[in-house]
């Protein structure tokens, strides 16, 4: 088995009925802030792989800069700490949506190339169609 880290804002698994919390029981929960380089660099160091669904709807600005920015840092991180590989959690390509909500797509394909260019072979991309859920956070 597979030791698991998982980072959250609560630093718990999240209430939900999609996924049971007994389902993520085994894994280690710590409370961060993707936006605290030092906090990023903690949480990844000493890893062999990092995984990323880090993704985030609100304001243009703010989507770039979680989908995108803050995607990027946990990259150059986890890259810096030595692990050797990455998954990153992108989105399908939409076409004209993509022009209601450039932040969100610009920050996800800005993830997606650093990425790439850190993890070459090792990384991995996937882009799956829309993700939502009734669970409402609070914007910056």
């Amino acid at each position: 088995g597979h030791a698991v880290t998982a980072i959250s804002r609560r630093g718990g698994p999240p209430q939900s009925t999609v996924t049971p919390a007994e389902e993520l029981a085994g894994a280690e929960w710590i409370s961060g802030d993707v936006t605290d380089s030092a906090a990023v660099a903690s949480a990844v160091a000493g890893k062999d792989a990092v995984i990323t669904t880090l993704g985030v709807f609100g304001s243009n600005a703010y989507m770039r800069a979680i989908n995108g920015d803050a995607n990027i840092a946990i990259a150059r991180a986890t890259k810096d700490a030595g692990a050797s590989r990455f998954v990153h959690v992108s989105a399908a390509d939409f076409g004209l949506i993509e022009n209601l909500i450039p932040g969100y797509f610009g920050g996800k394909r800005a993830a997606d190339a650093e990425i790439s260019r850190l993890f070459g072979d090792h990384g991995a991309i996937l882009r799956p169609g829309m993700i939502h859920g009734t669970r409402q956070v609070r914007m910056r």
